[in-house]
């Protein structure tokens, strides 16, 4: 996951870079997608079609990871007593297909709302949001329960968890400067879901595999 982390960090800063050194700044700021105006400079006018095939390959296997990630956060809140136990059904290849029902119907509500551009600033702020209170609940935990049994310690704790944290508030005060309208539809999204989680509190029944 380490080296992944790096790698992927290598090729954001390069692409970066790269754009930087073909585009100037205006010209940046210029371009809805910046990497399709590079596309048109070295392949000519088919140069942007050919770019938005390759991201939207790309984006297939995004989707794909993301809807996974989602299926089966369902299914282990199922399973722990915090949603219907039927739903945390699995069925012979391994796959919570009522979960993975639920998790599209969910991901084409997102669709039909808006724009793919509106759709992705609101997920990405509702992710990075929700990554934030992630770190944030590593500090919170580490204090209530020192004696828990913690088979995987962080690297660099507390110093890289606290720059993980202080690199996603910056990323959402980021956010809600350029794009407040979709950072407050993500705010509110975040809002809606605290009395589901009250109310699924109180019947959950938390196993000590949790």
């Amino acid at each position: 996951m380490i080296n992944g982390v790096l790698l992927l960090r290598a090729i954001y800063i390069l692409t970066n870079a790269a754009l930087f050194y073909a585009l100037d700044v205006h010209a940046l700021a210029r371009e809805n997608l910046p990497i399709a105006a590079v596309g048109r400079m070295m392949l000519g006018e088919r140069g942007p079609a050919i770019v938005r095939s390759l991201m939207t390959v790309a984006l297939v296997s995004i989707a794909n990871a993301t809807m996974l990630c989602a299926t089966r956060v369902l299914y282990a809140m199922s399973r722990d007593g915090w949603g219907p136990t039927r739903i945390a059904y699995v069925n012979r290849g391994g796959t919570p297909t009522a979960t993975l029902f639920l998790s599209a119907l969910a991901a084409i509500g997102f669709l039909f709302s808006g724009s793919f551009d509106r759709v992705l600033a609101l997920t990405t702020f509702f992710y990075v949001s929700k990554y934030l209170l992630s770190y944030l609940a590593v500090f919170i935990l580490r204090r209530r329960e020192p004696a828990a049994r913690r088979p995987y310690r962080a690297f660099g704790y507390p110093w890289t968890t606290a720059a993980a944290v202080l690199g996603s508030f910056a990323f959402l005060v980021g956010a809600v400067a350029a794009d407040t309208r979709n950072s407050v539809y993500g705010c509110l999204v975040i809002i809606a879901s605290y009395p589901l989680y009250r109310s699924l509190r109180k019947k959950a029944v938390i196993g000590p595999s949790s």
